[in-house]
């Protein structure tokens, strides 16, 4: 994996190749499954990293499933509940504040 910012480090370790491994911060962040990522978008962002884990077969190792269909609908159905009770209580706290400022 290639450090593309170095955001409170030194300059120059921006462009540094940091393993793969779980012995890195990064590294085991993606490789625990805490980081998923979509096989196409890693291919593309990770290039260099994608060509040496299919190369060396290591690749599908660290494939996982696509979320069940029961998983993504509750998620769907979770966050657009969760989204509709923000948005009640931001209309109750208005409704509170703009009939007592009268």
């Amino acid at each position: 994996m290639t450090l593309r910012a170095s955001s409170g480090w030194p300059s120059e370790a921006a462009g540094t190749m940091v393993p793969l491994v779980t012995s890195t911060q990064p590294g085991y962040t993606l490789l625990r499954g805490q980081g998923a990522i979509v096989v196409e978008d890693f291919r593309r962002e990770h290039r260099r990293e994608y060509d040496r884990l299919a190369a060396s077969g290591e690749l599908q190792k660290y494939l996982v499933d696509a979320p069940s269909q029961p998983m993504t609908a509750g998620s769907k159905i979770l966050g657009f509940t969760l989204i509709g009770v923000g948005l009640l209580l931001l209309i109750l706290v208005l409704v509170g504040f703009l009939g007592h400022a009268g």
